[in-house]
């Protein structure tokens, strides 16, 4: 005779199985058993009320968000990964000497964890005060340097401050992310300074802007060429120094390009070139494609470098 946990063990079996056909052992069950058959009768309204659902389908932009989600996620837990493997030896450290008196350990405790209290709070305004973005992404060789210090090879997450260089070589591109989430995107052979809020120079080569609105103007200083003023806008600038020209290429928004010779405002689409003693003037888009394709481009790298890192199944190889 079948006991009730079988009998409750095979009608899950069925339920996960979809078959509708009772063994005549739970049909035996069932017909002495009332509270199985209540059991049974709740299984089978459950699963008649899920097969009358029209199935599930994301809405546009689900996976993008899943994406995001899972890097925040795996990123909070390597972090605290992190902190557990640097804290654990610590403290097995001080467990260590037993001869000790636990007052003295308490009060060279309590000293140690204000000065490195104090230690992080100097760190911490110094780089609230000075900082004015993030390396967000680095891929090949990208260097950096702050005022008079040496180049040192860029990562990904060291700030940007006032006065800060960054500069890529043959194979080298980035993303930096500032403080007022305007985004500035560096192709090749490019340097470009950080001055102070929303104020920038590229010195040379390749990049894209994408500027958010804001209460001043976003200012990039072009060497020998002009500037261009924006208060939020997508825009690419392109120096080249072979042609002794630097071309300025708006995709989205309006743009005040001051030259030497004059001043140009462009629009969506619009495109105008800057040389030494002439211009800006207007002229068919030339190279607004190509800043266009650097910007996607870097987007589709960092992309795929999170999912490699966090989530190596779900990433295609890097190019």
């Amino acid at each position: 005779m079948m006991n009730c946990r079988t009998a409750q063990n095979e009608m899950e079996s069925m339920a996960a199985s979809g078959s509708g056909a009772v063994s005549r052992d739970l049909a035996e069950h069932l017909r002495h058993c009332e509270s199985c058959r209540k059991e049974q009768a709740i299984l089978t309204g459950t699963l008649n009320l899920l097969r009358s659902r029209e199935p599930w389908t994301p809405k546009d932009g689900f996976y993008d968000r899943l994406t995001h989600q899972a890097l925040k996620e795996k990123q909070r837990a390597v972090t605290r990964a992190q902190a557990d493997w640097f804290a654990n030896p610590f403290l097995r450290s001080l467990r260590a000497p037993r001869a000790v008196p636990a007052a003295s350990w308490g009060w060279a405790i309590g000293m140690a964890v204000i000065v490195l209290a104090a230690v992080g709070v100097y760190w911490g305004v110094r780089d609230y005060s000075t900082r004015l973005g993030k390396m967000n992404f680095v891929m090949g060789a990208v260097h950096t340097a702050h005022g008079s210090a040496p180049w040192s090879l860029a990562t990904d997450g060291r700030s940007v401050r006032h006065g800060s260089n960054v500069r890529t070589a043959t194979d080298g591109e980035a993303i930096v992310t500032l403080s007022d989430h305007s985004s500035v995107y560096l192709g090749t052979f490019s340097e470009v300074s950080f001055s102070r809020e929303r104020h920038v120079e590229l010195k040379s080569g390749m990049a894209w802007f994408e500027v958010k609105p804001g209460e001043t103007e976003f200012t990039i200083e072009i060497p020998s060429y002009g500037s261009v003023r924006v208060l939020g806008t997508s825009f690419g600038i392109y120096v080249d120094s072979n042609a002794d020209e630097c071309s300025v290429a708006v995709a989205g928004g309006r743009v005040v390009v001051d030259g030497q010779e004059g001043r140009a405002v462009l629009s969506d689409g619009e495109e105008a070139a800057i040389s030494s003693g002439r211009g800006p003037v207007k002229r068919s888009p030339q190279h607004l494609r190509e800043l266009l394709d650097l910007r996607e481009k870097l987007v589709e790298k960092r992309n795929e470098y999170d999912l490699k890192k966090y989530y190596p199944s779900l990433a295609a190889p890097l190019r």
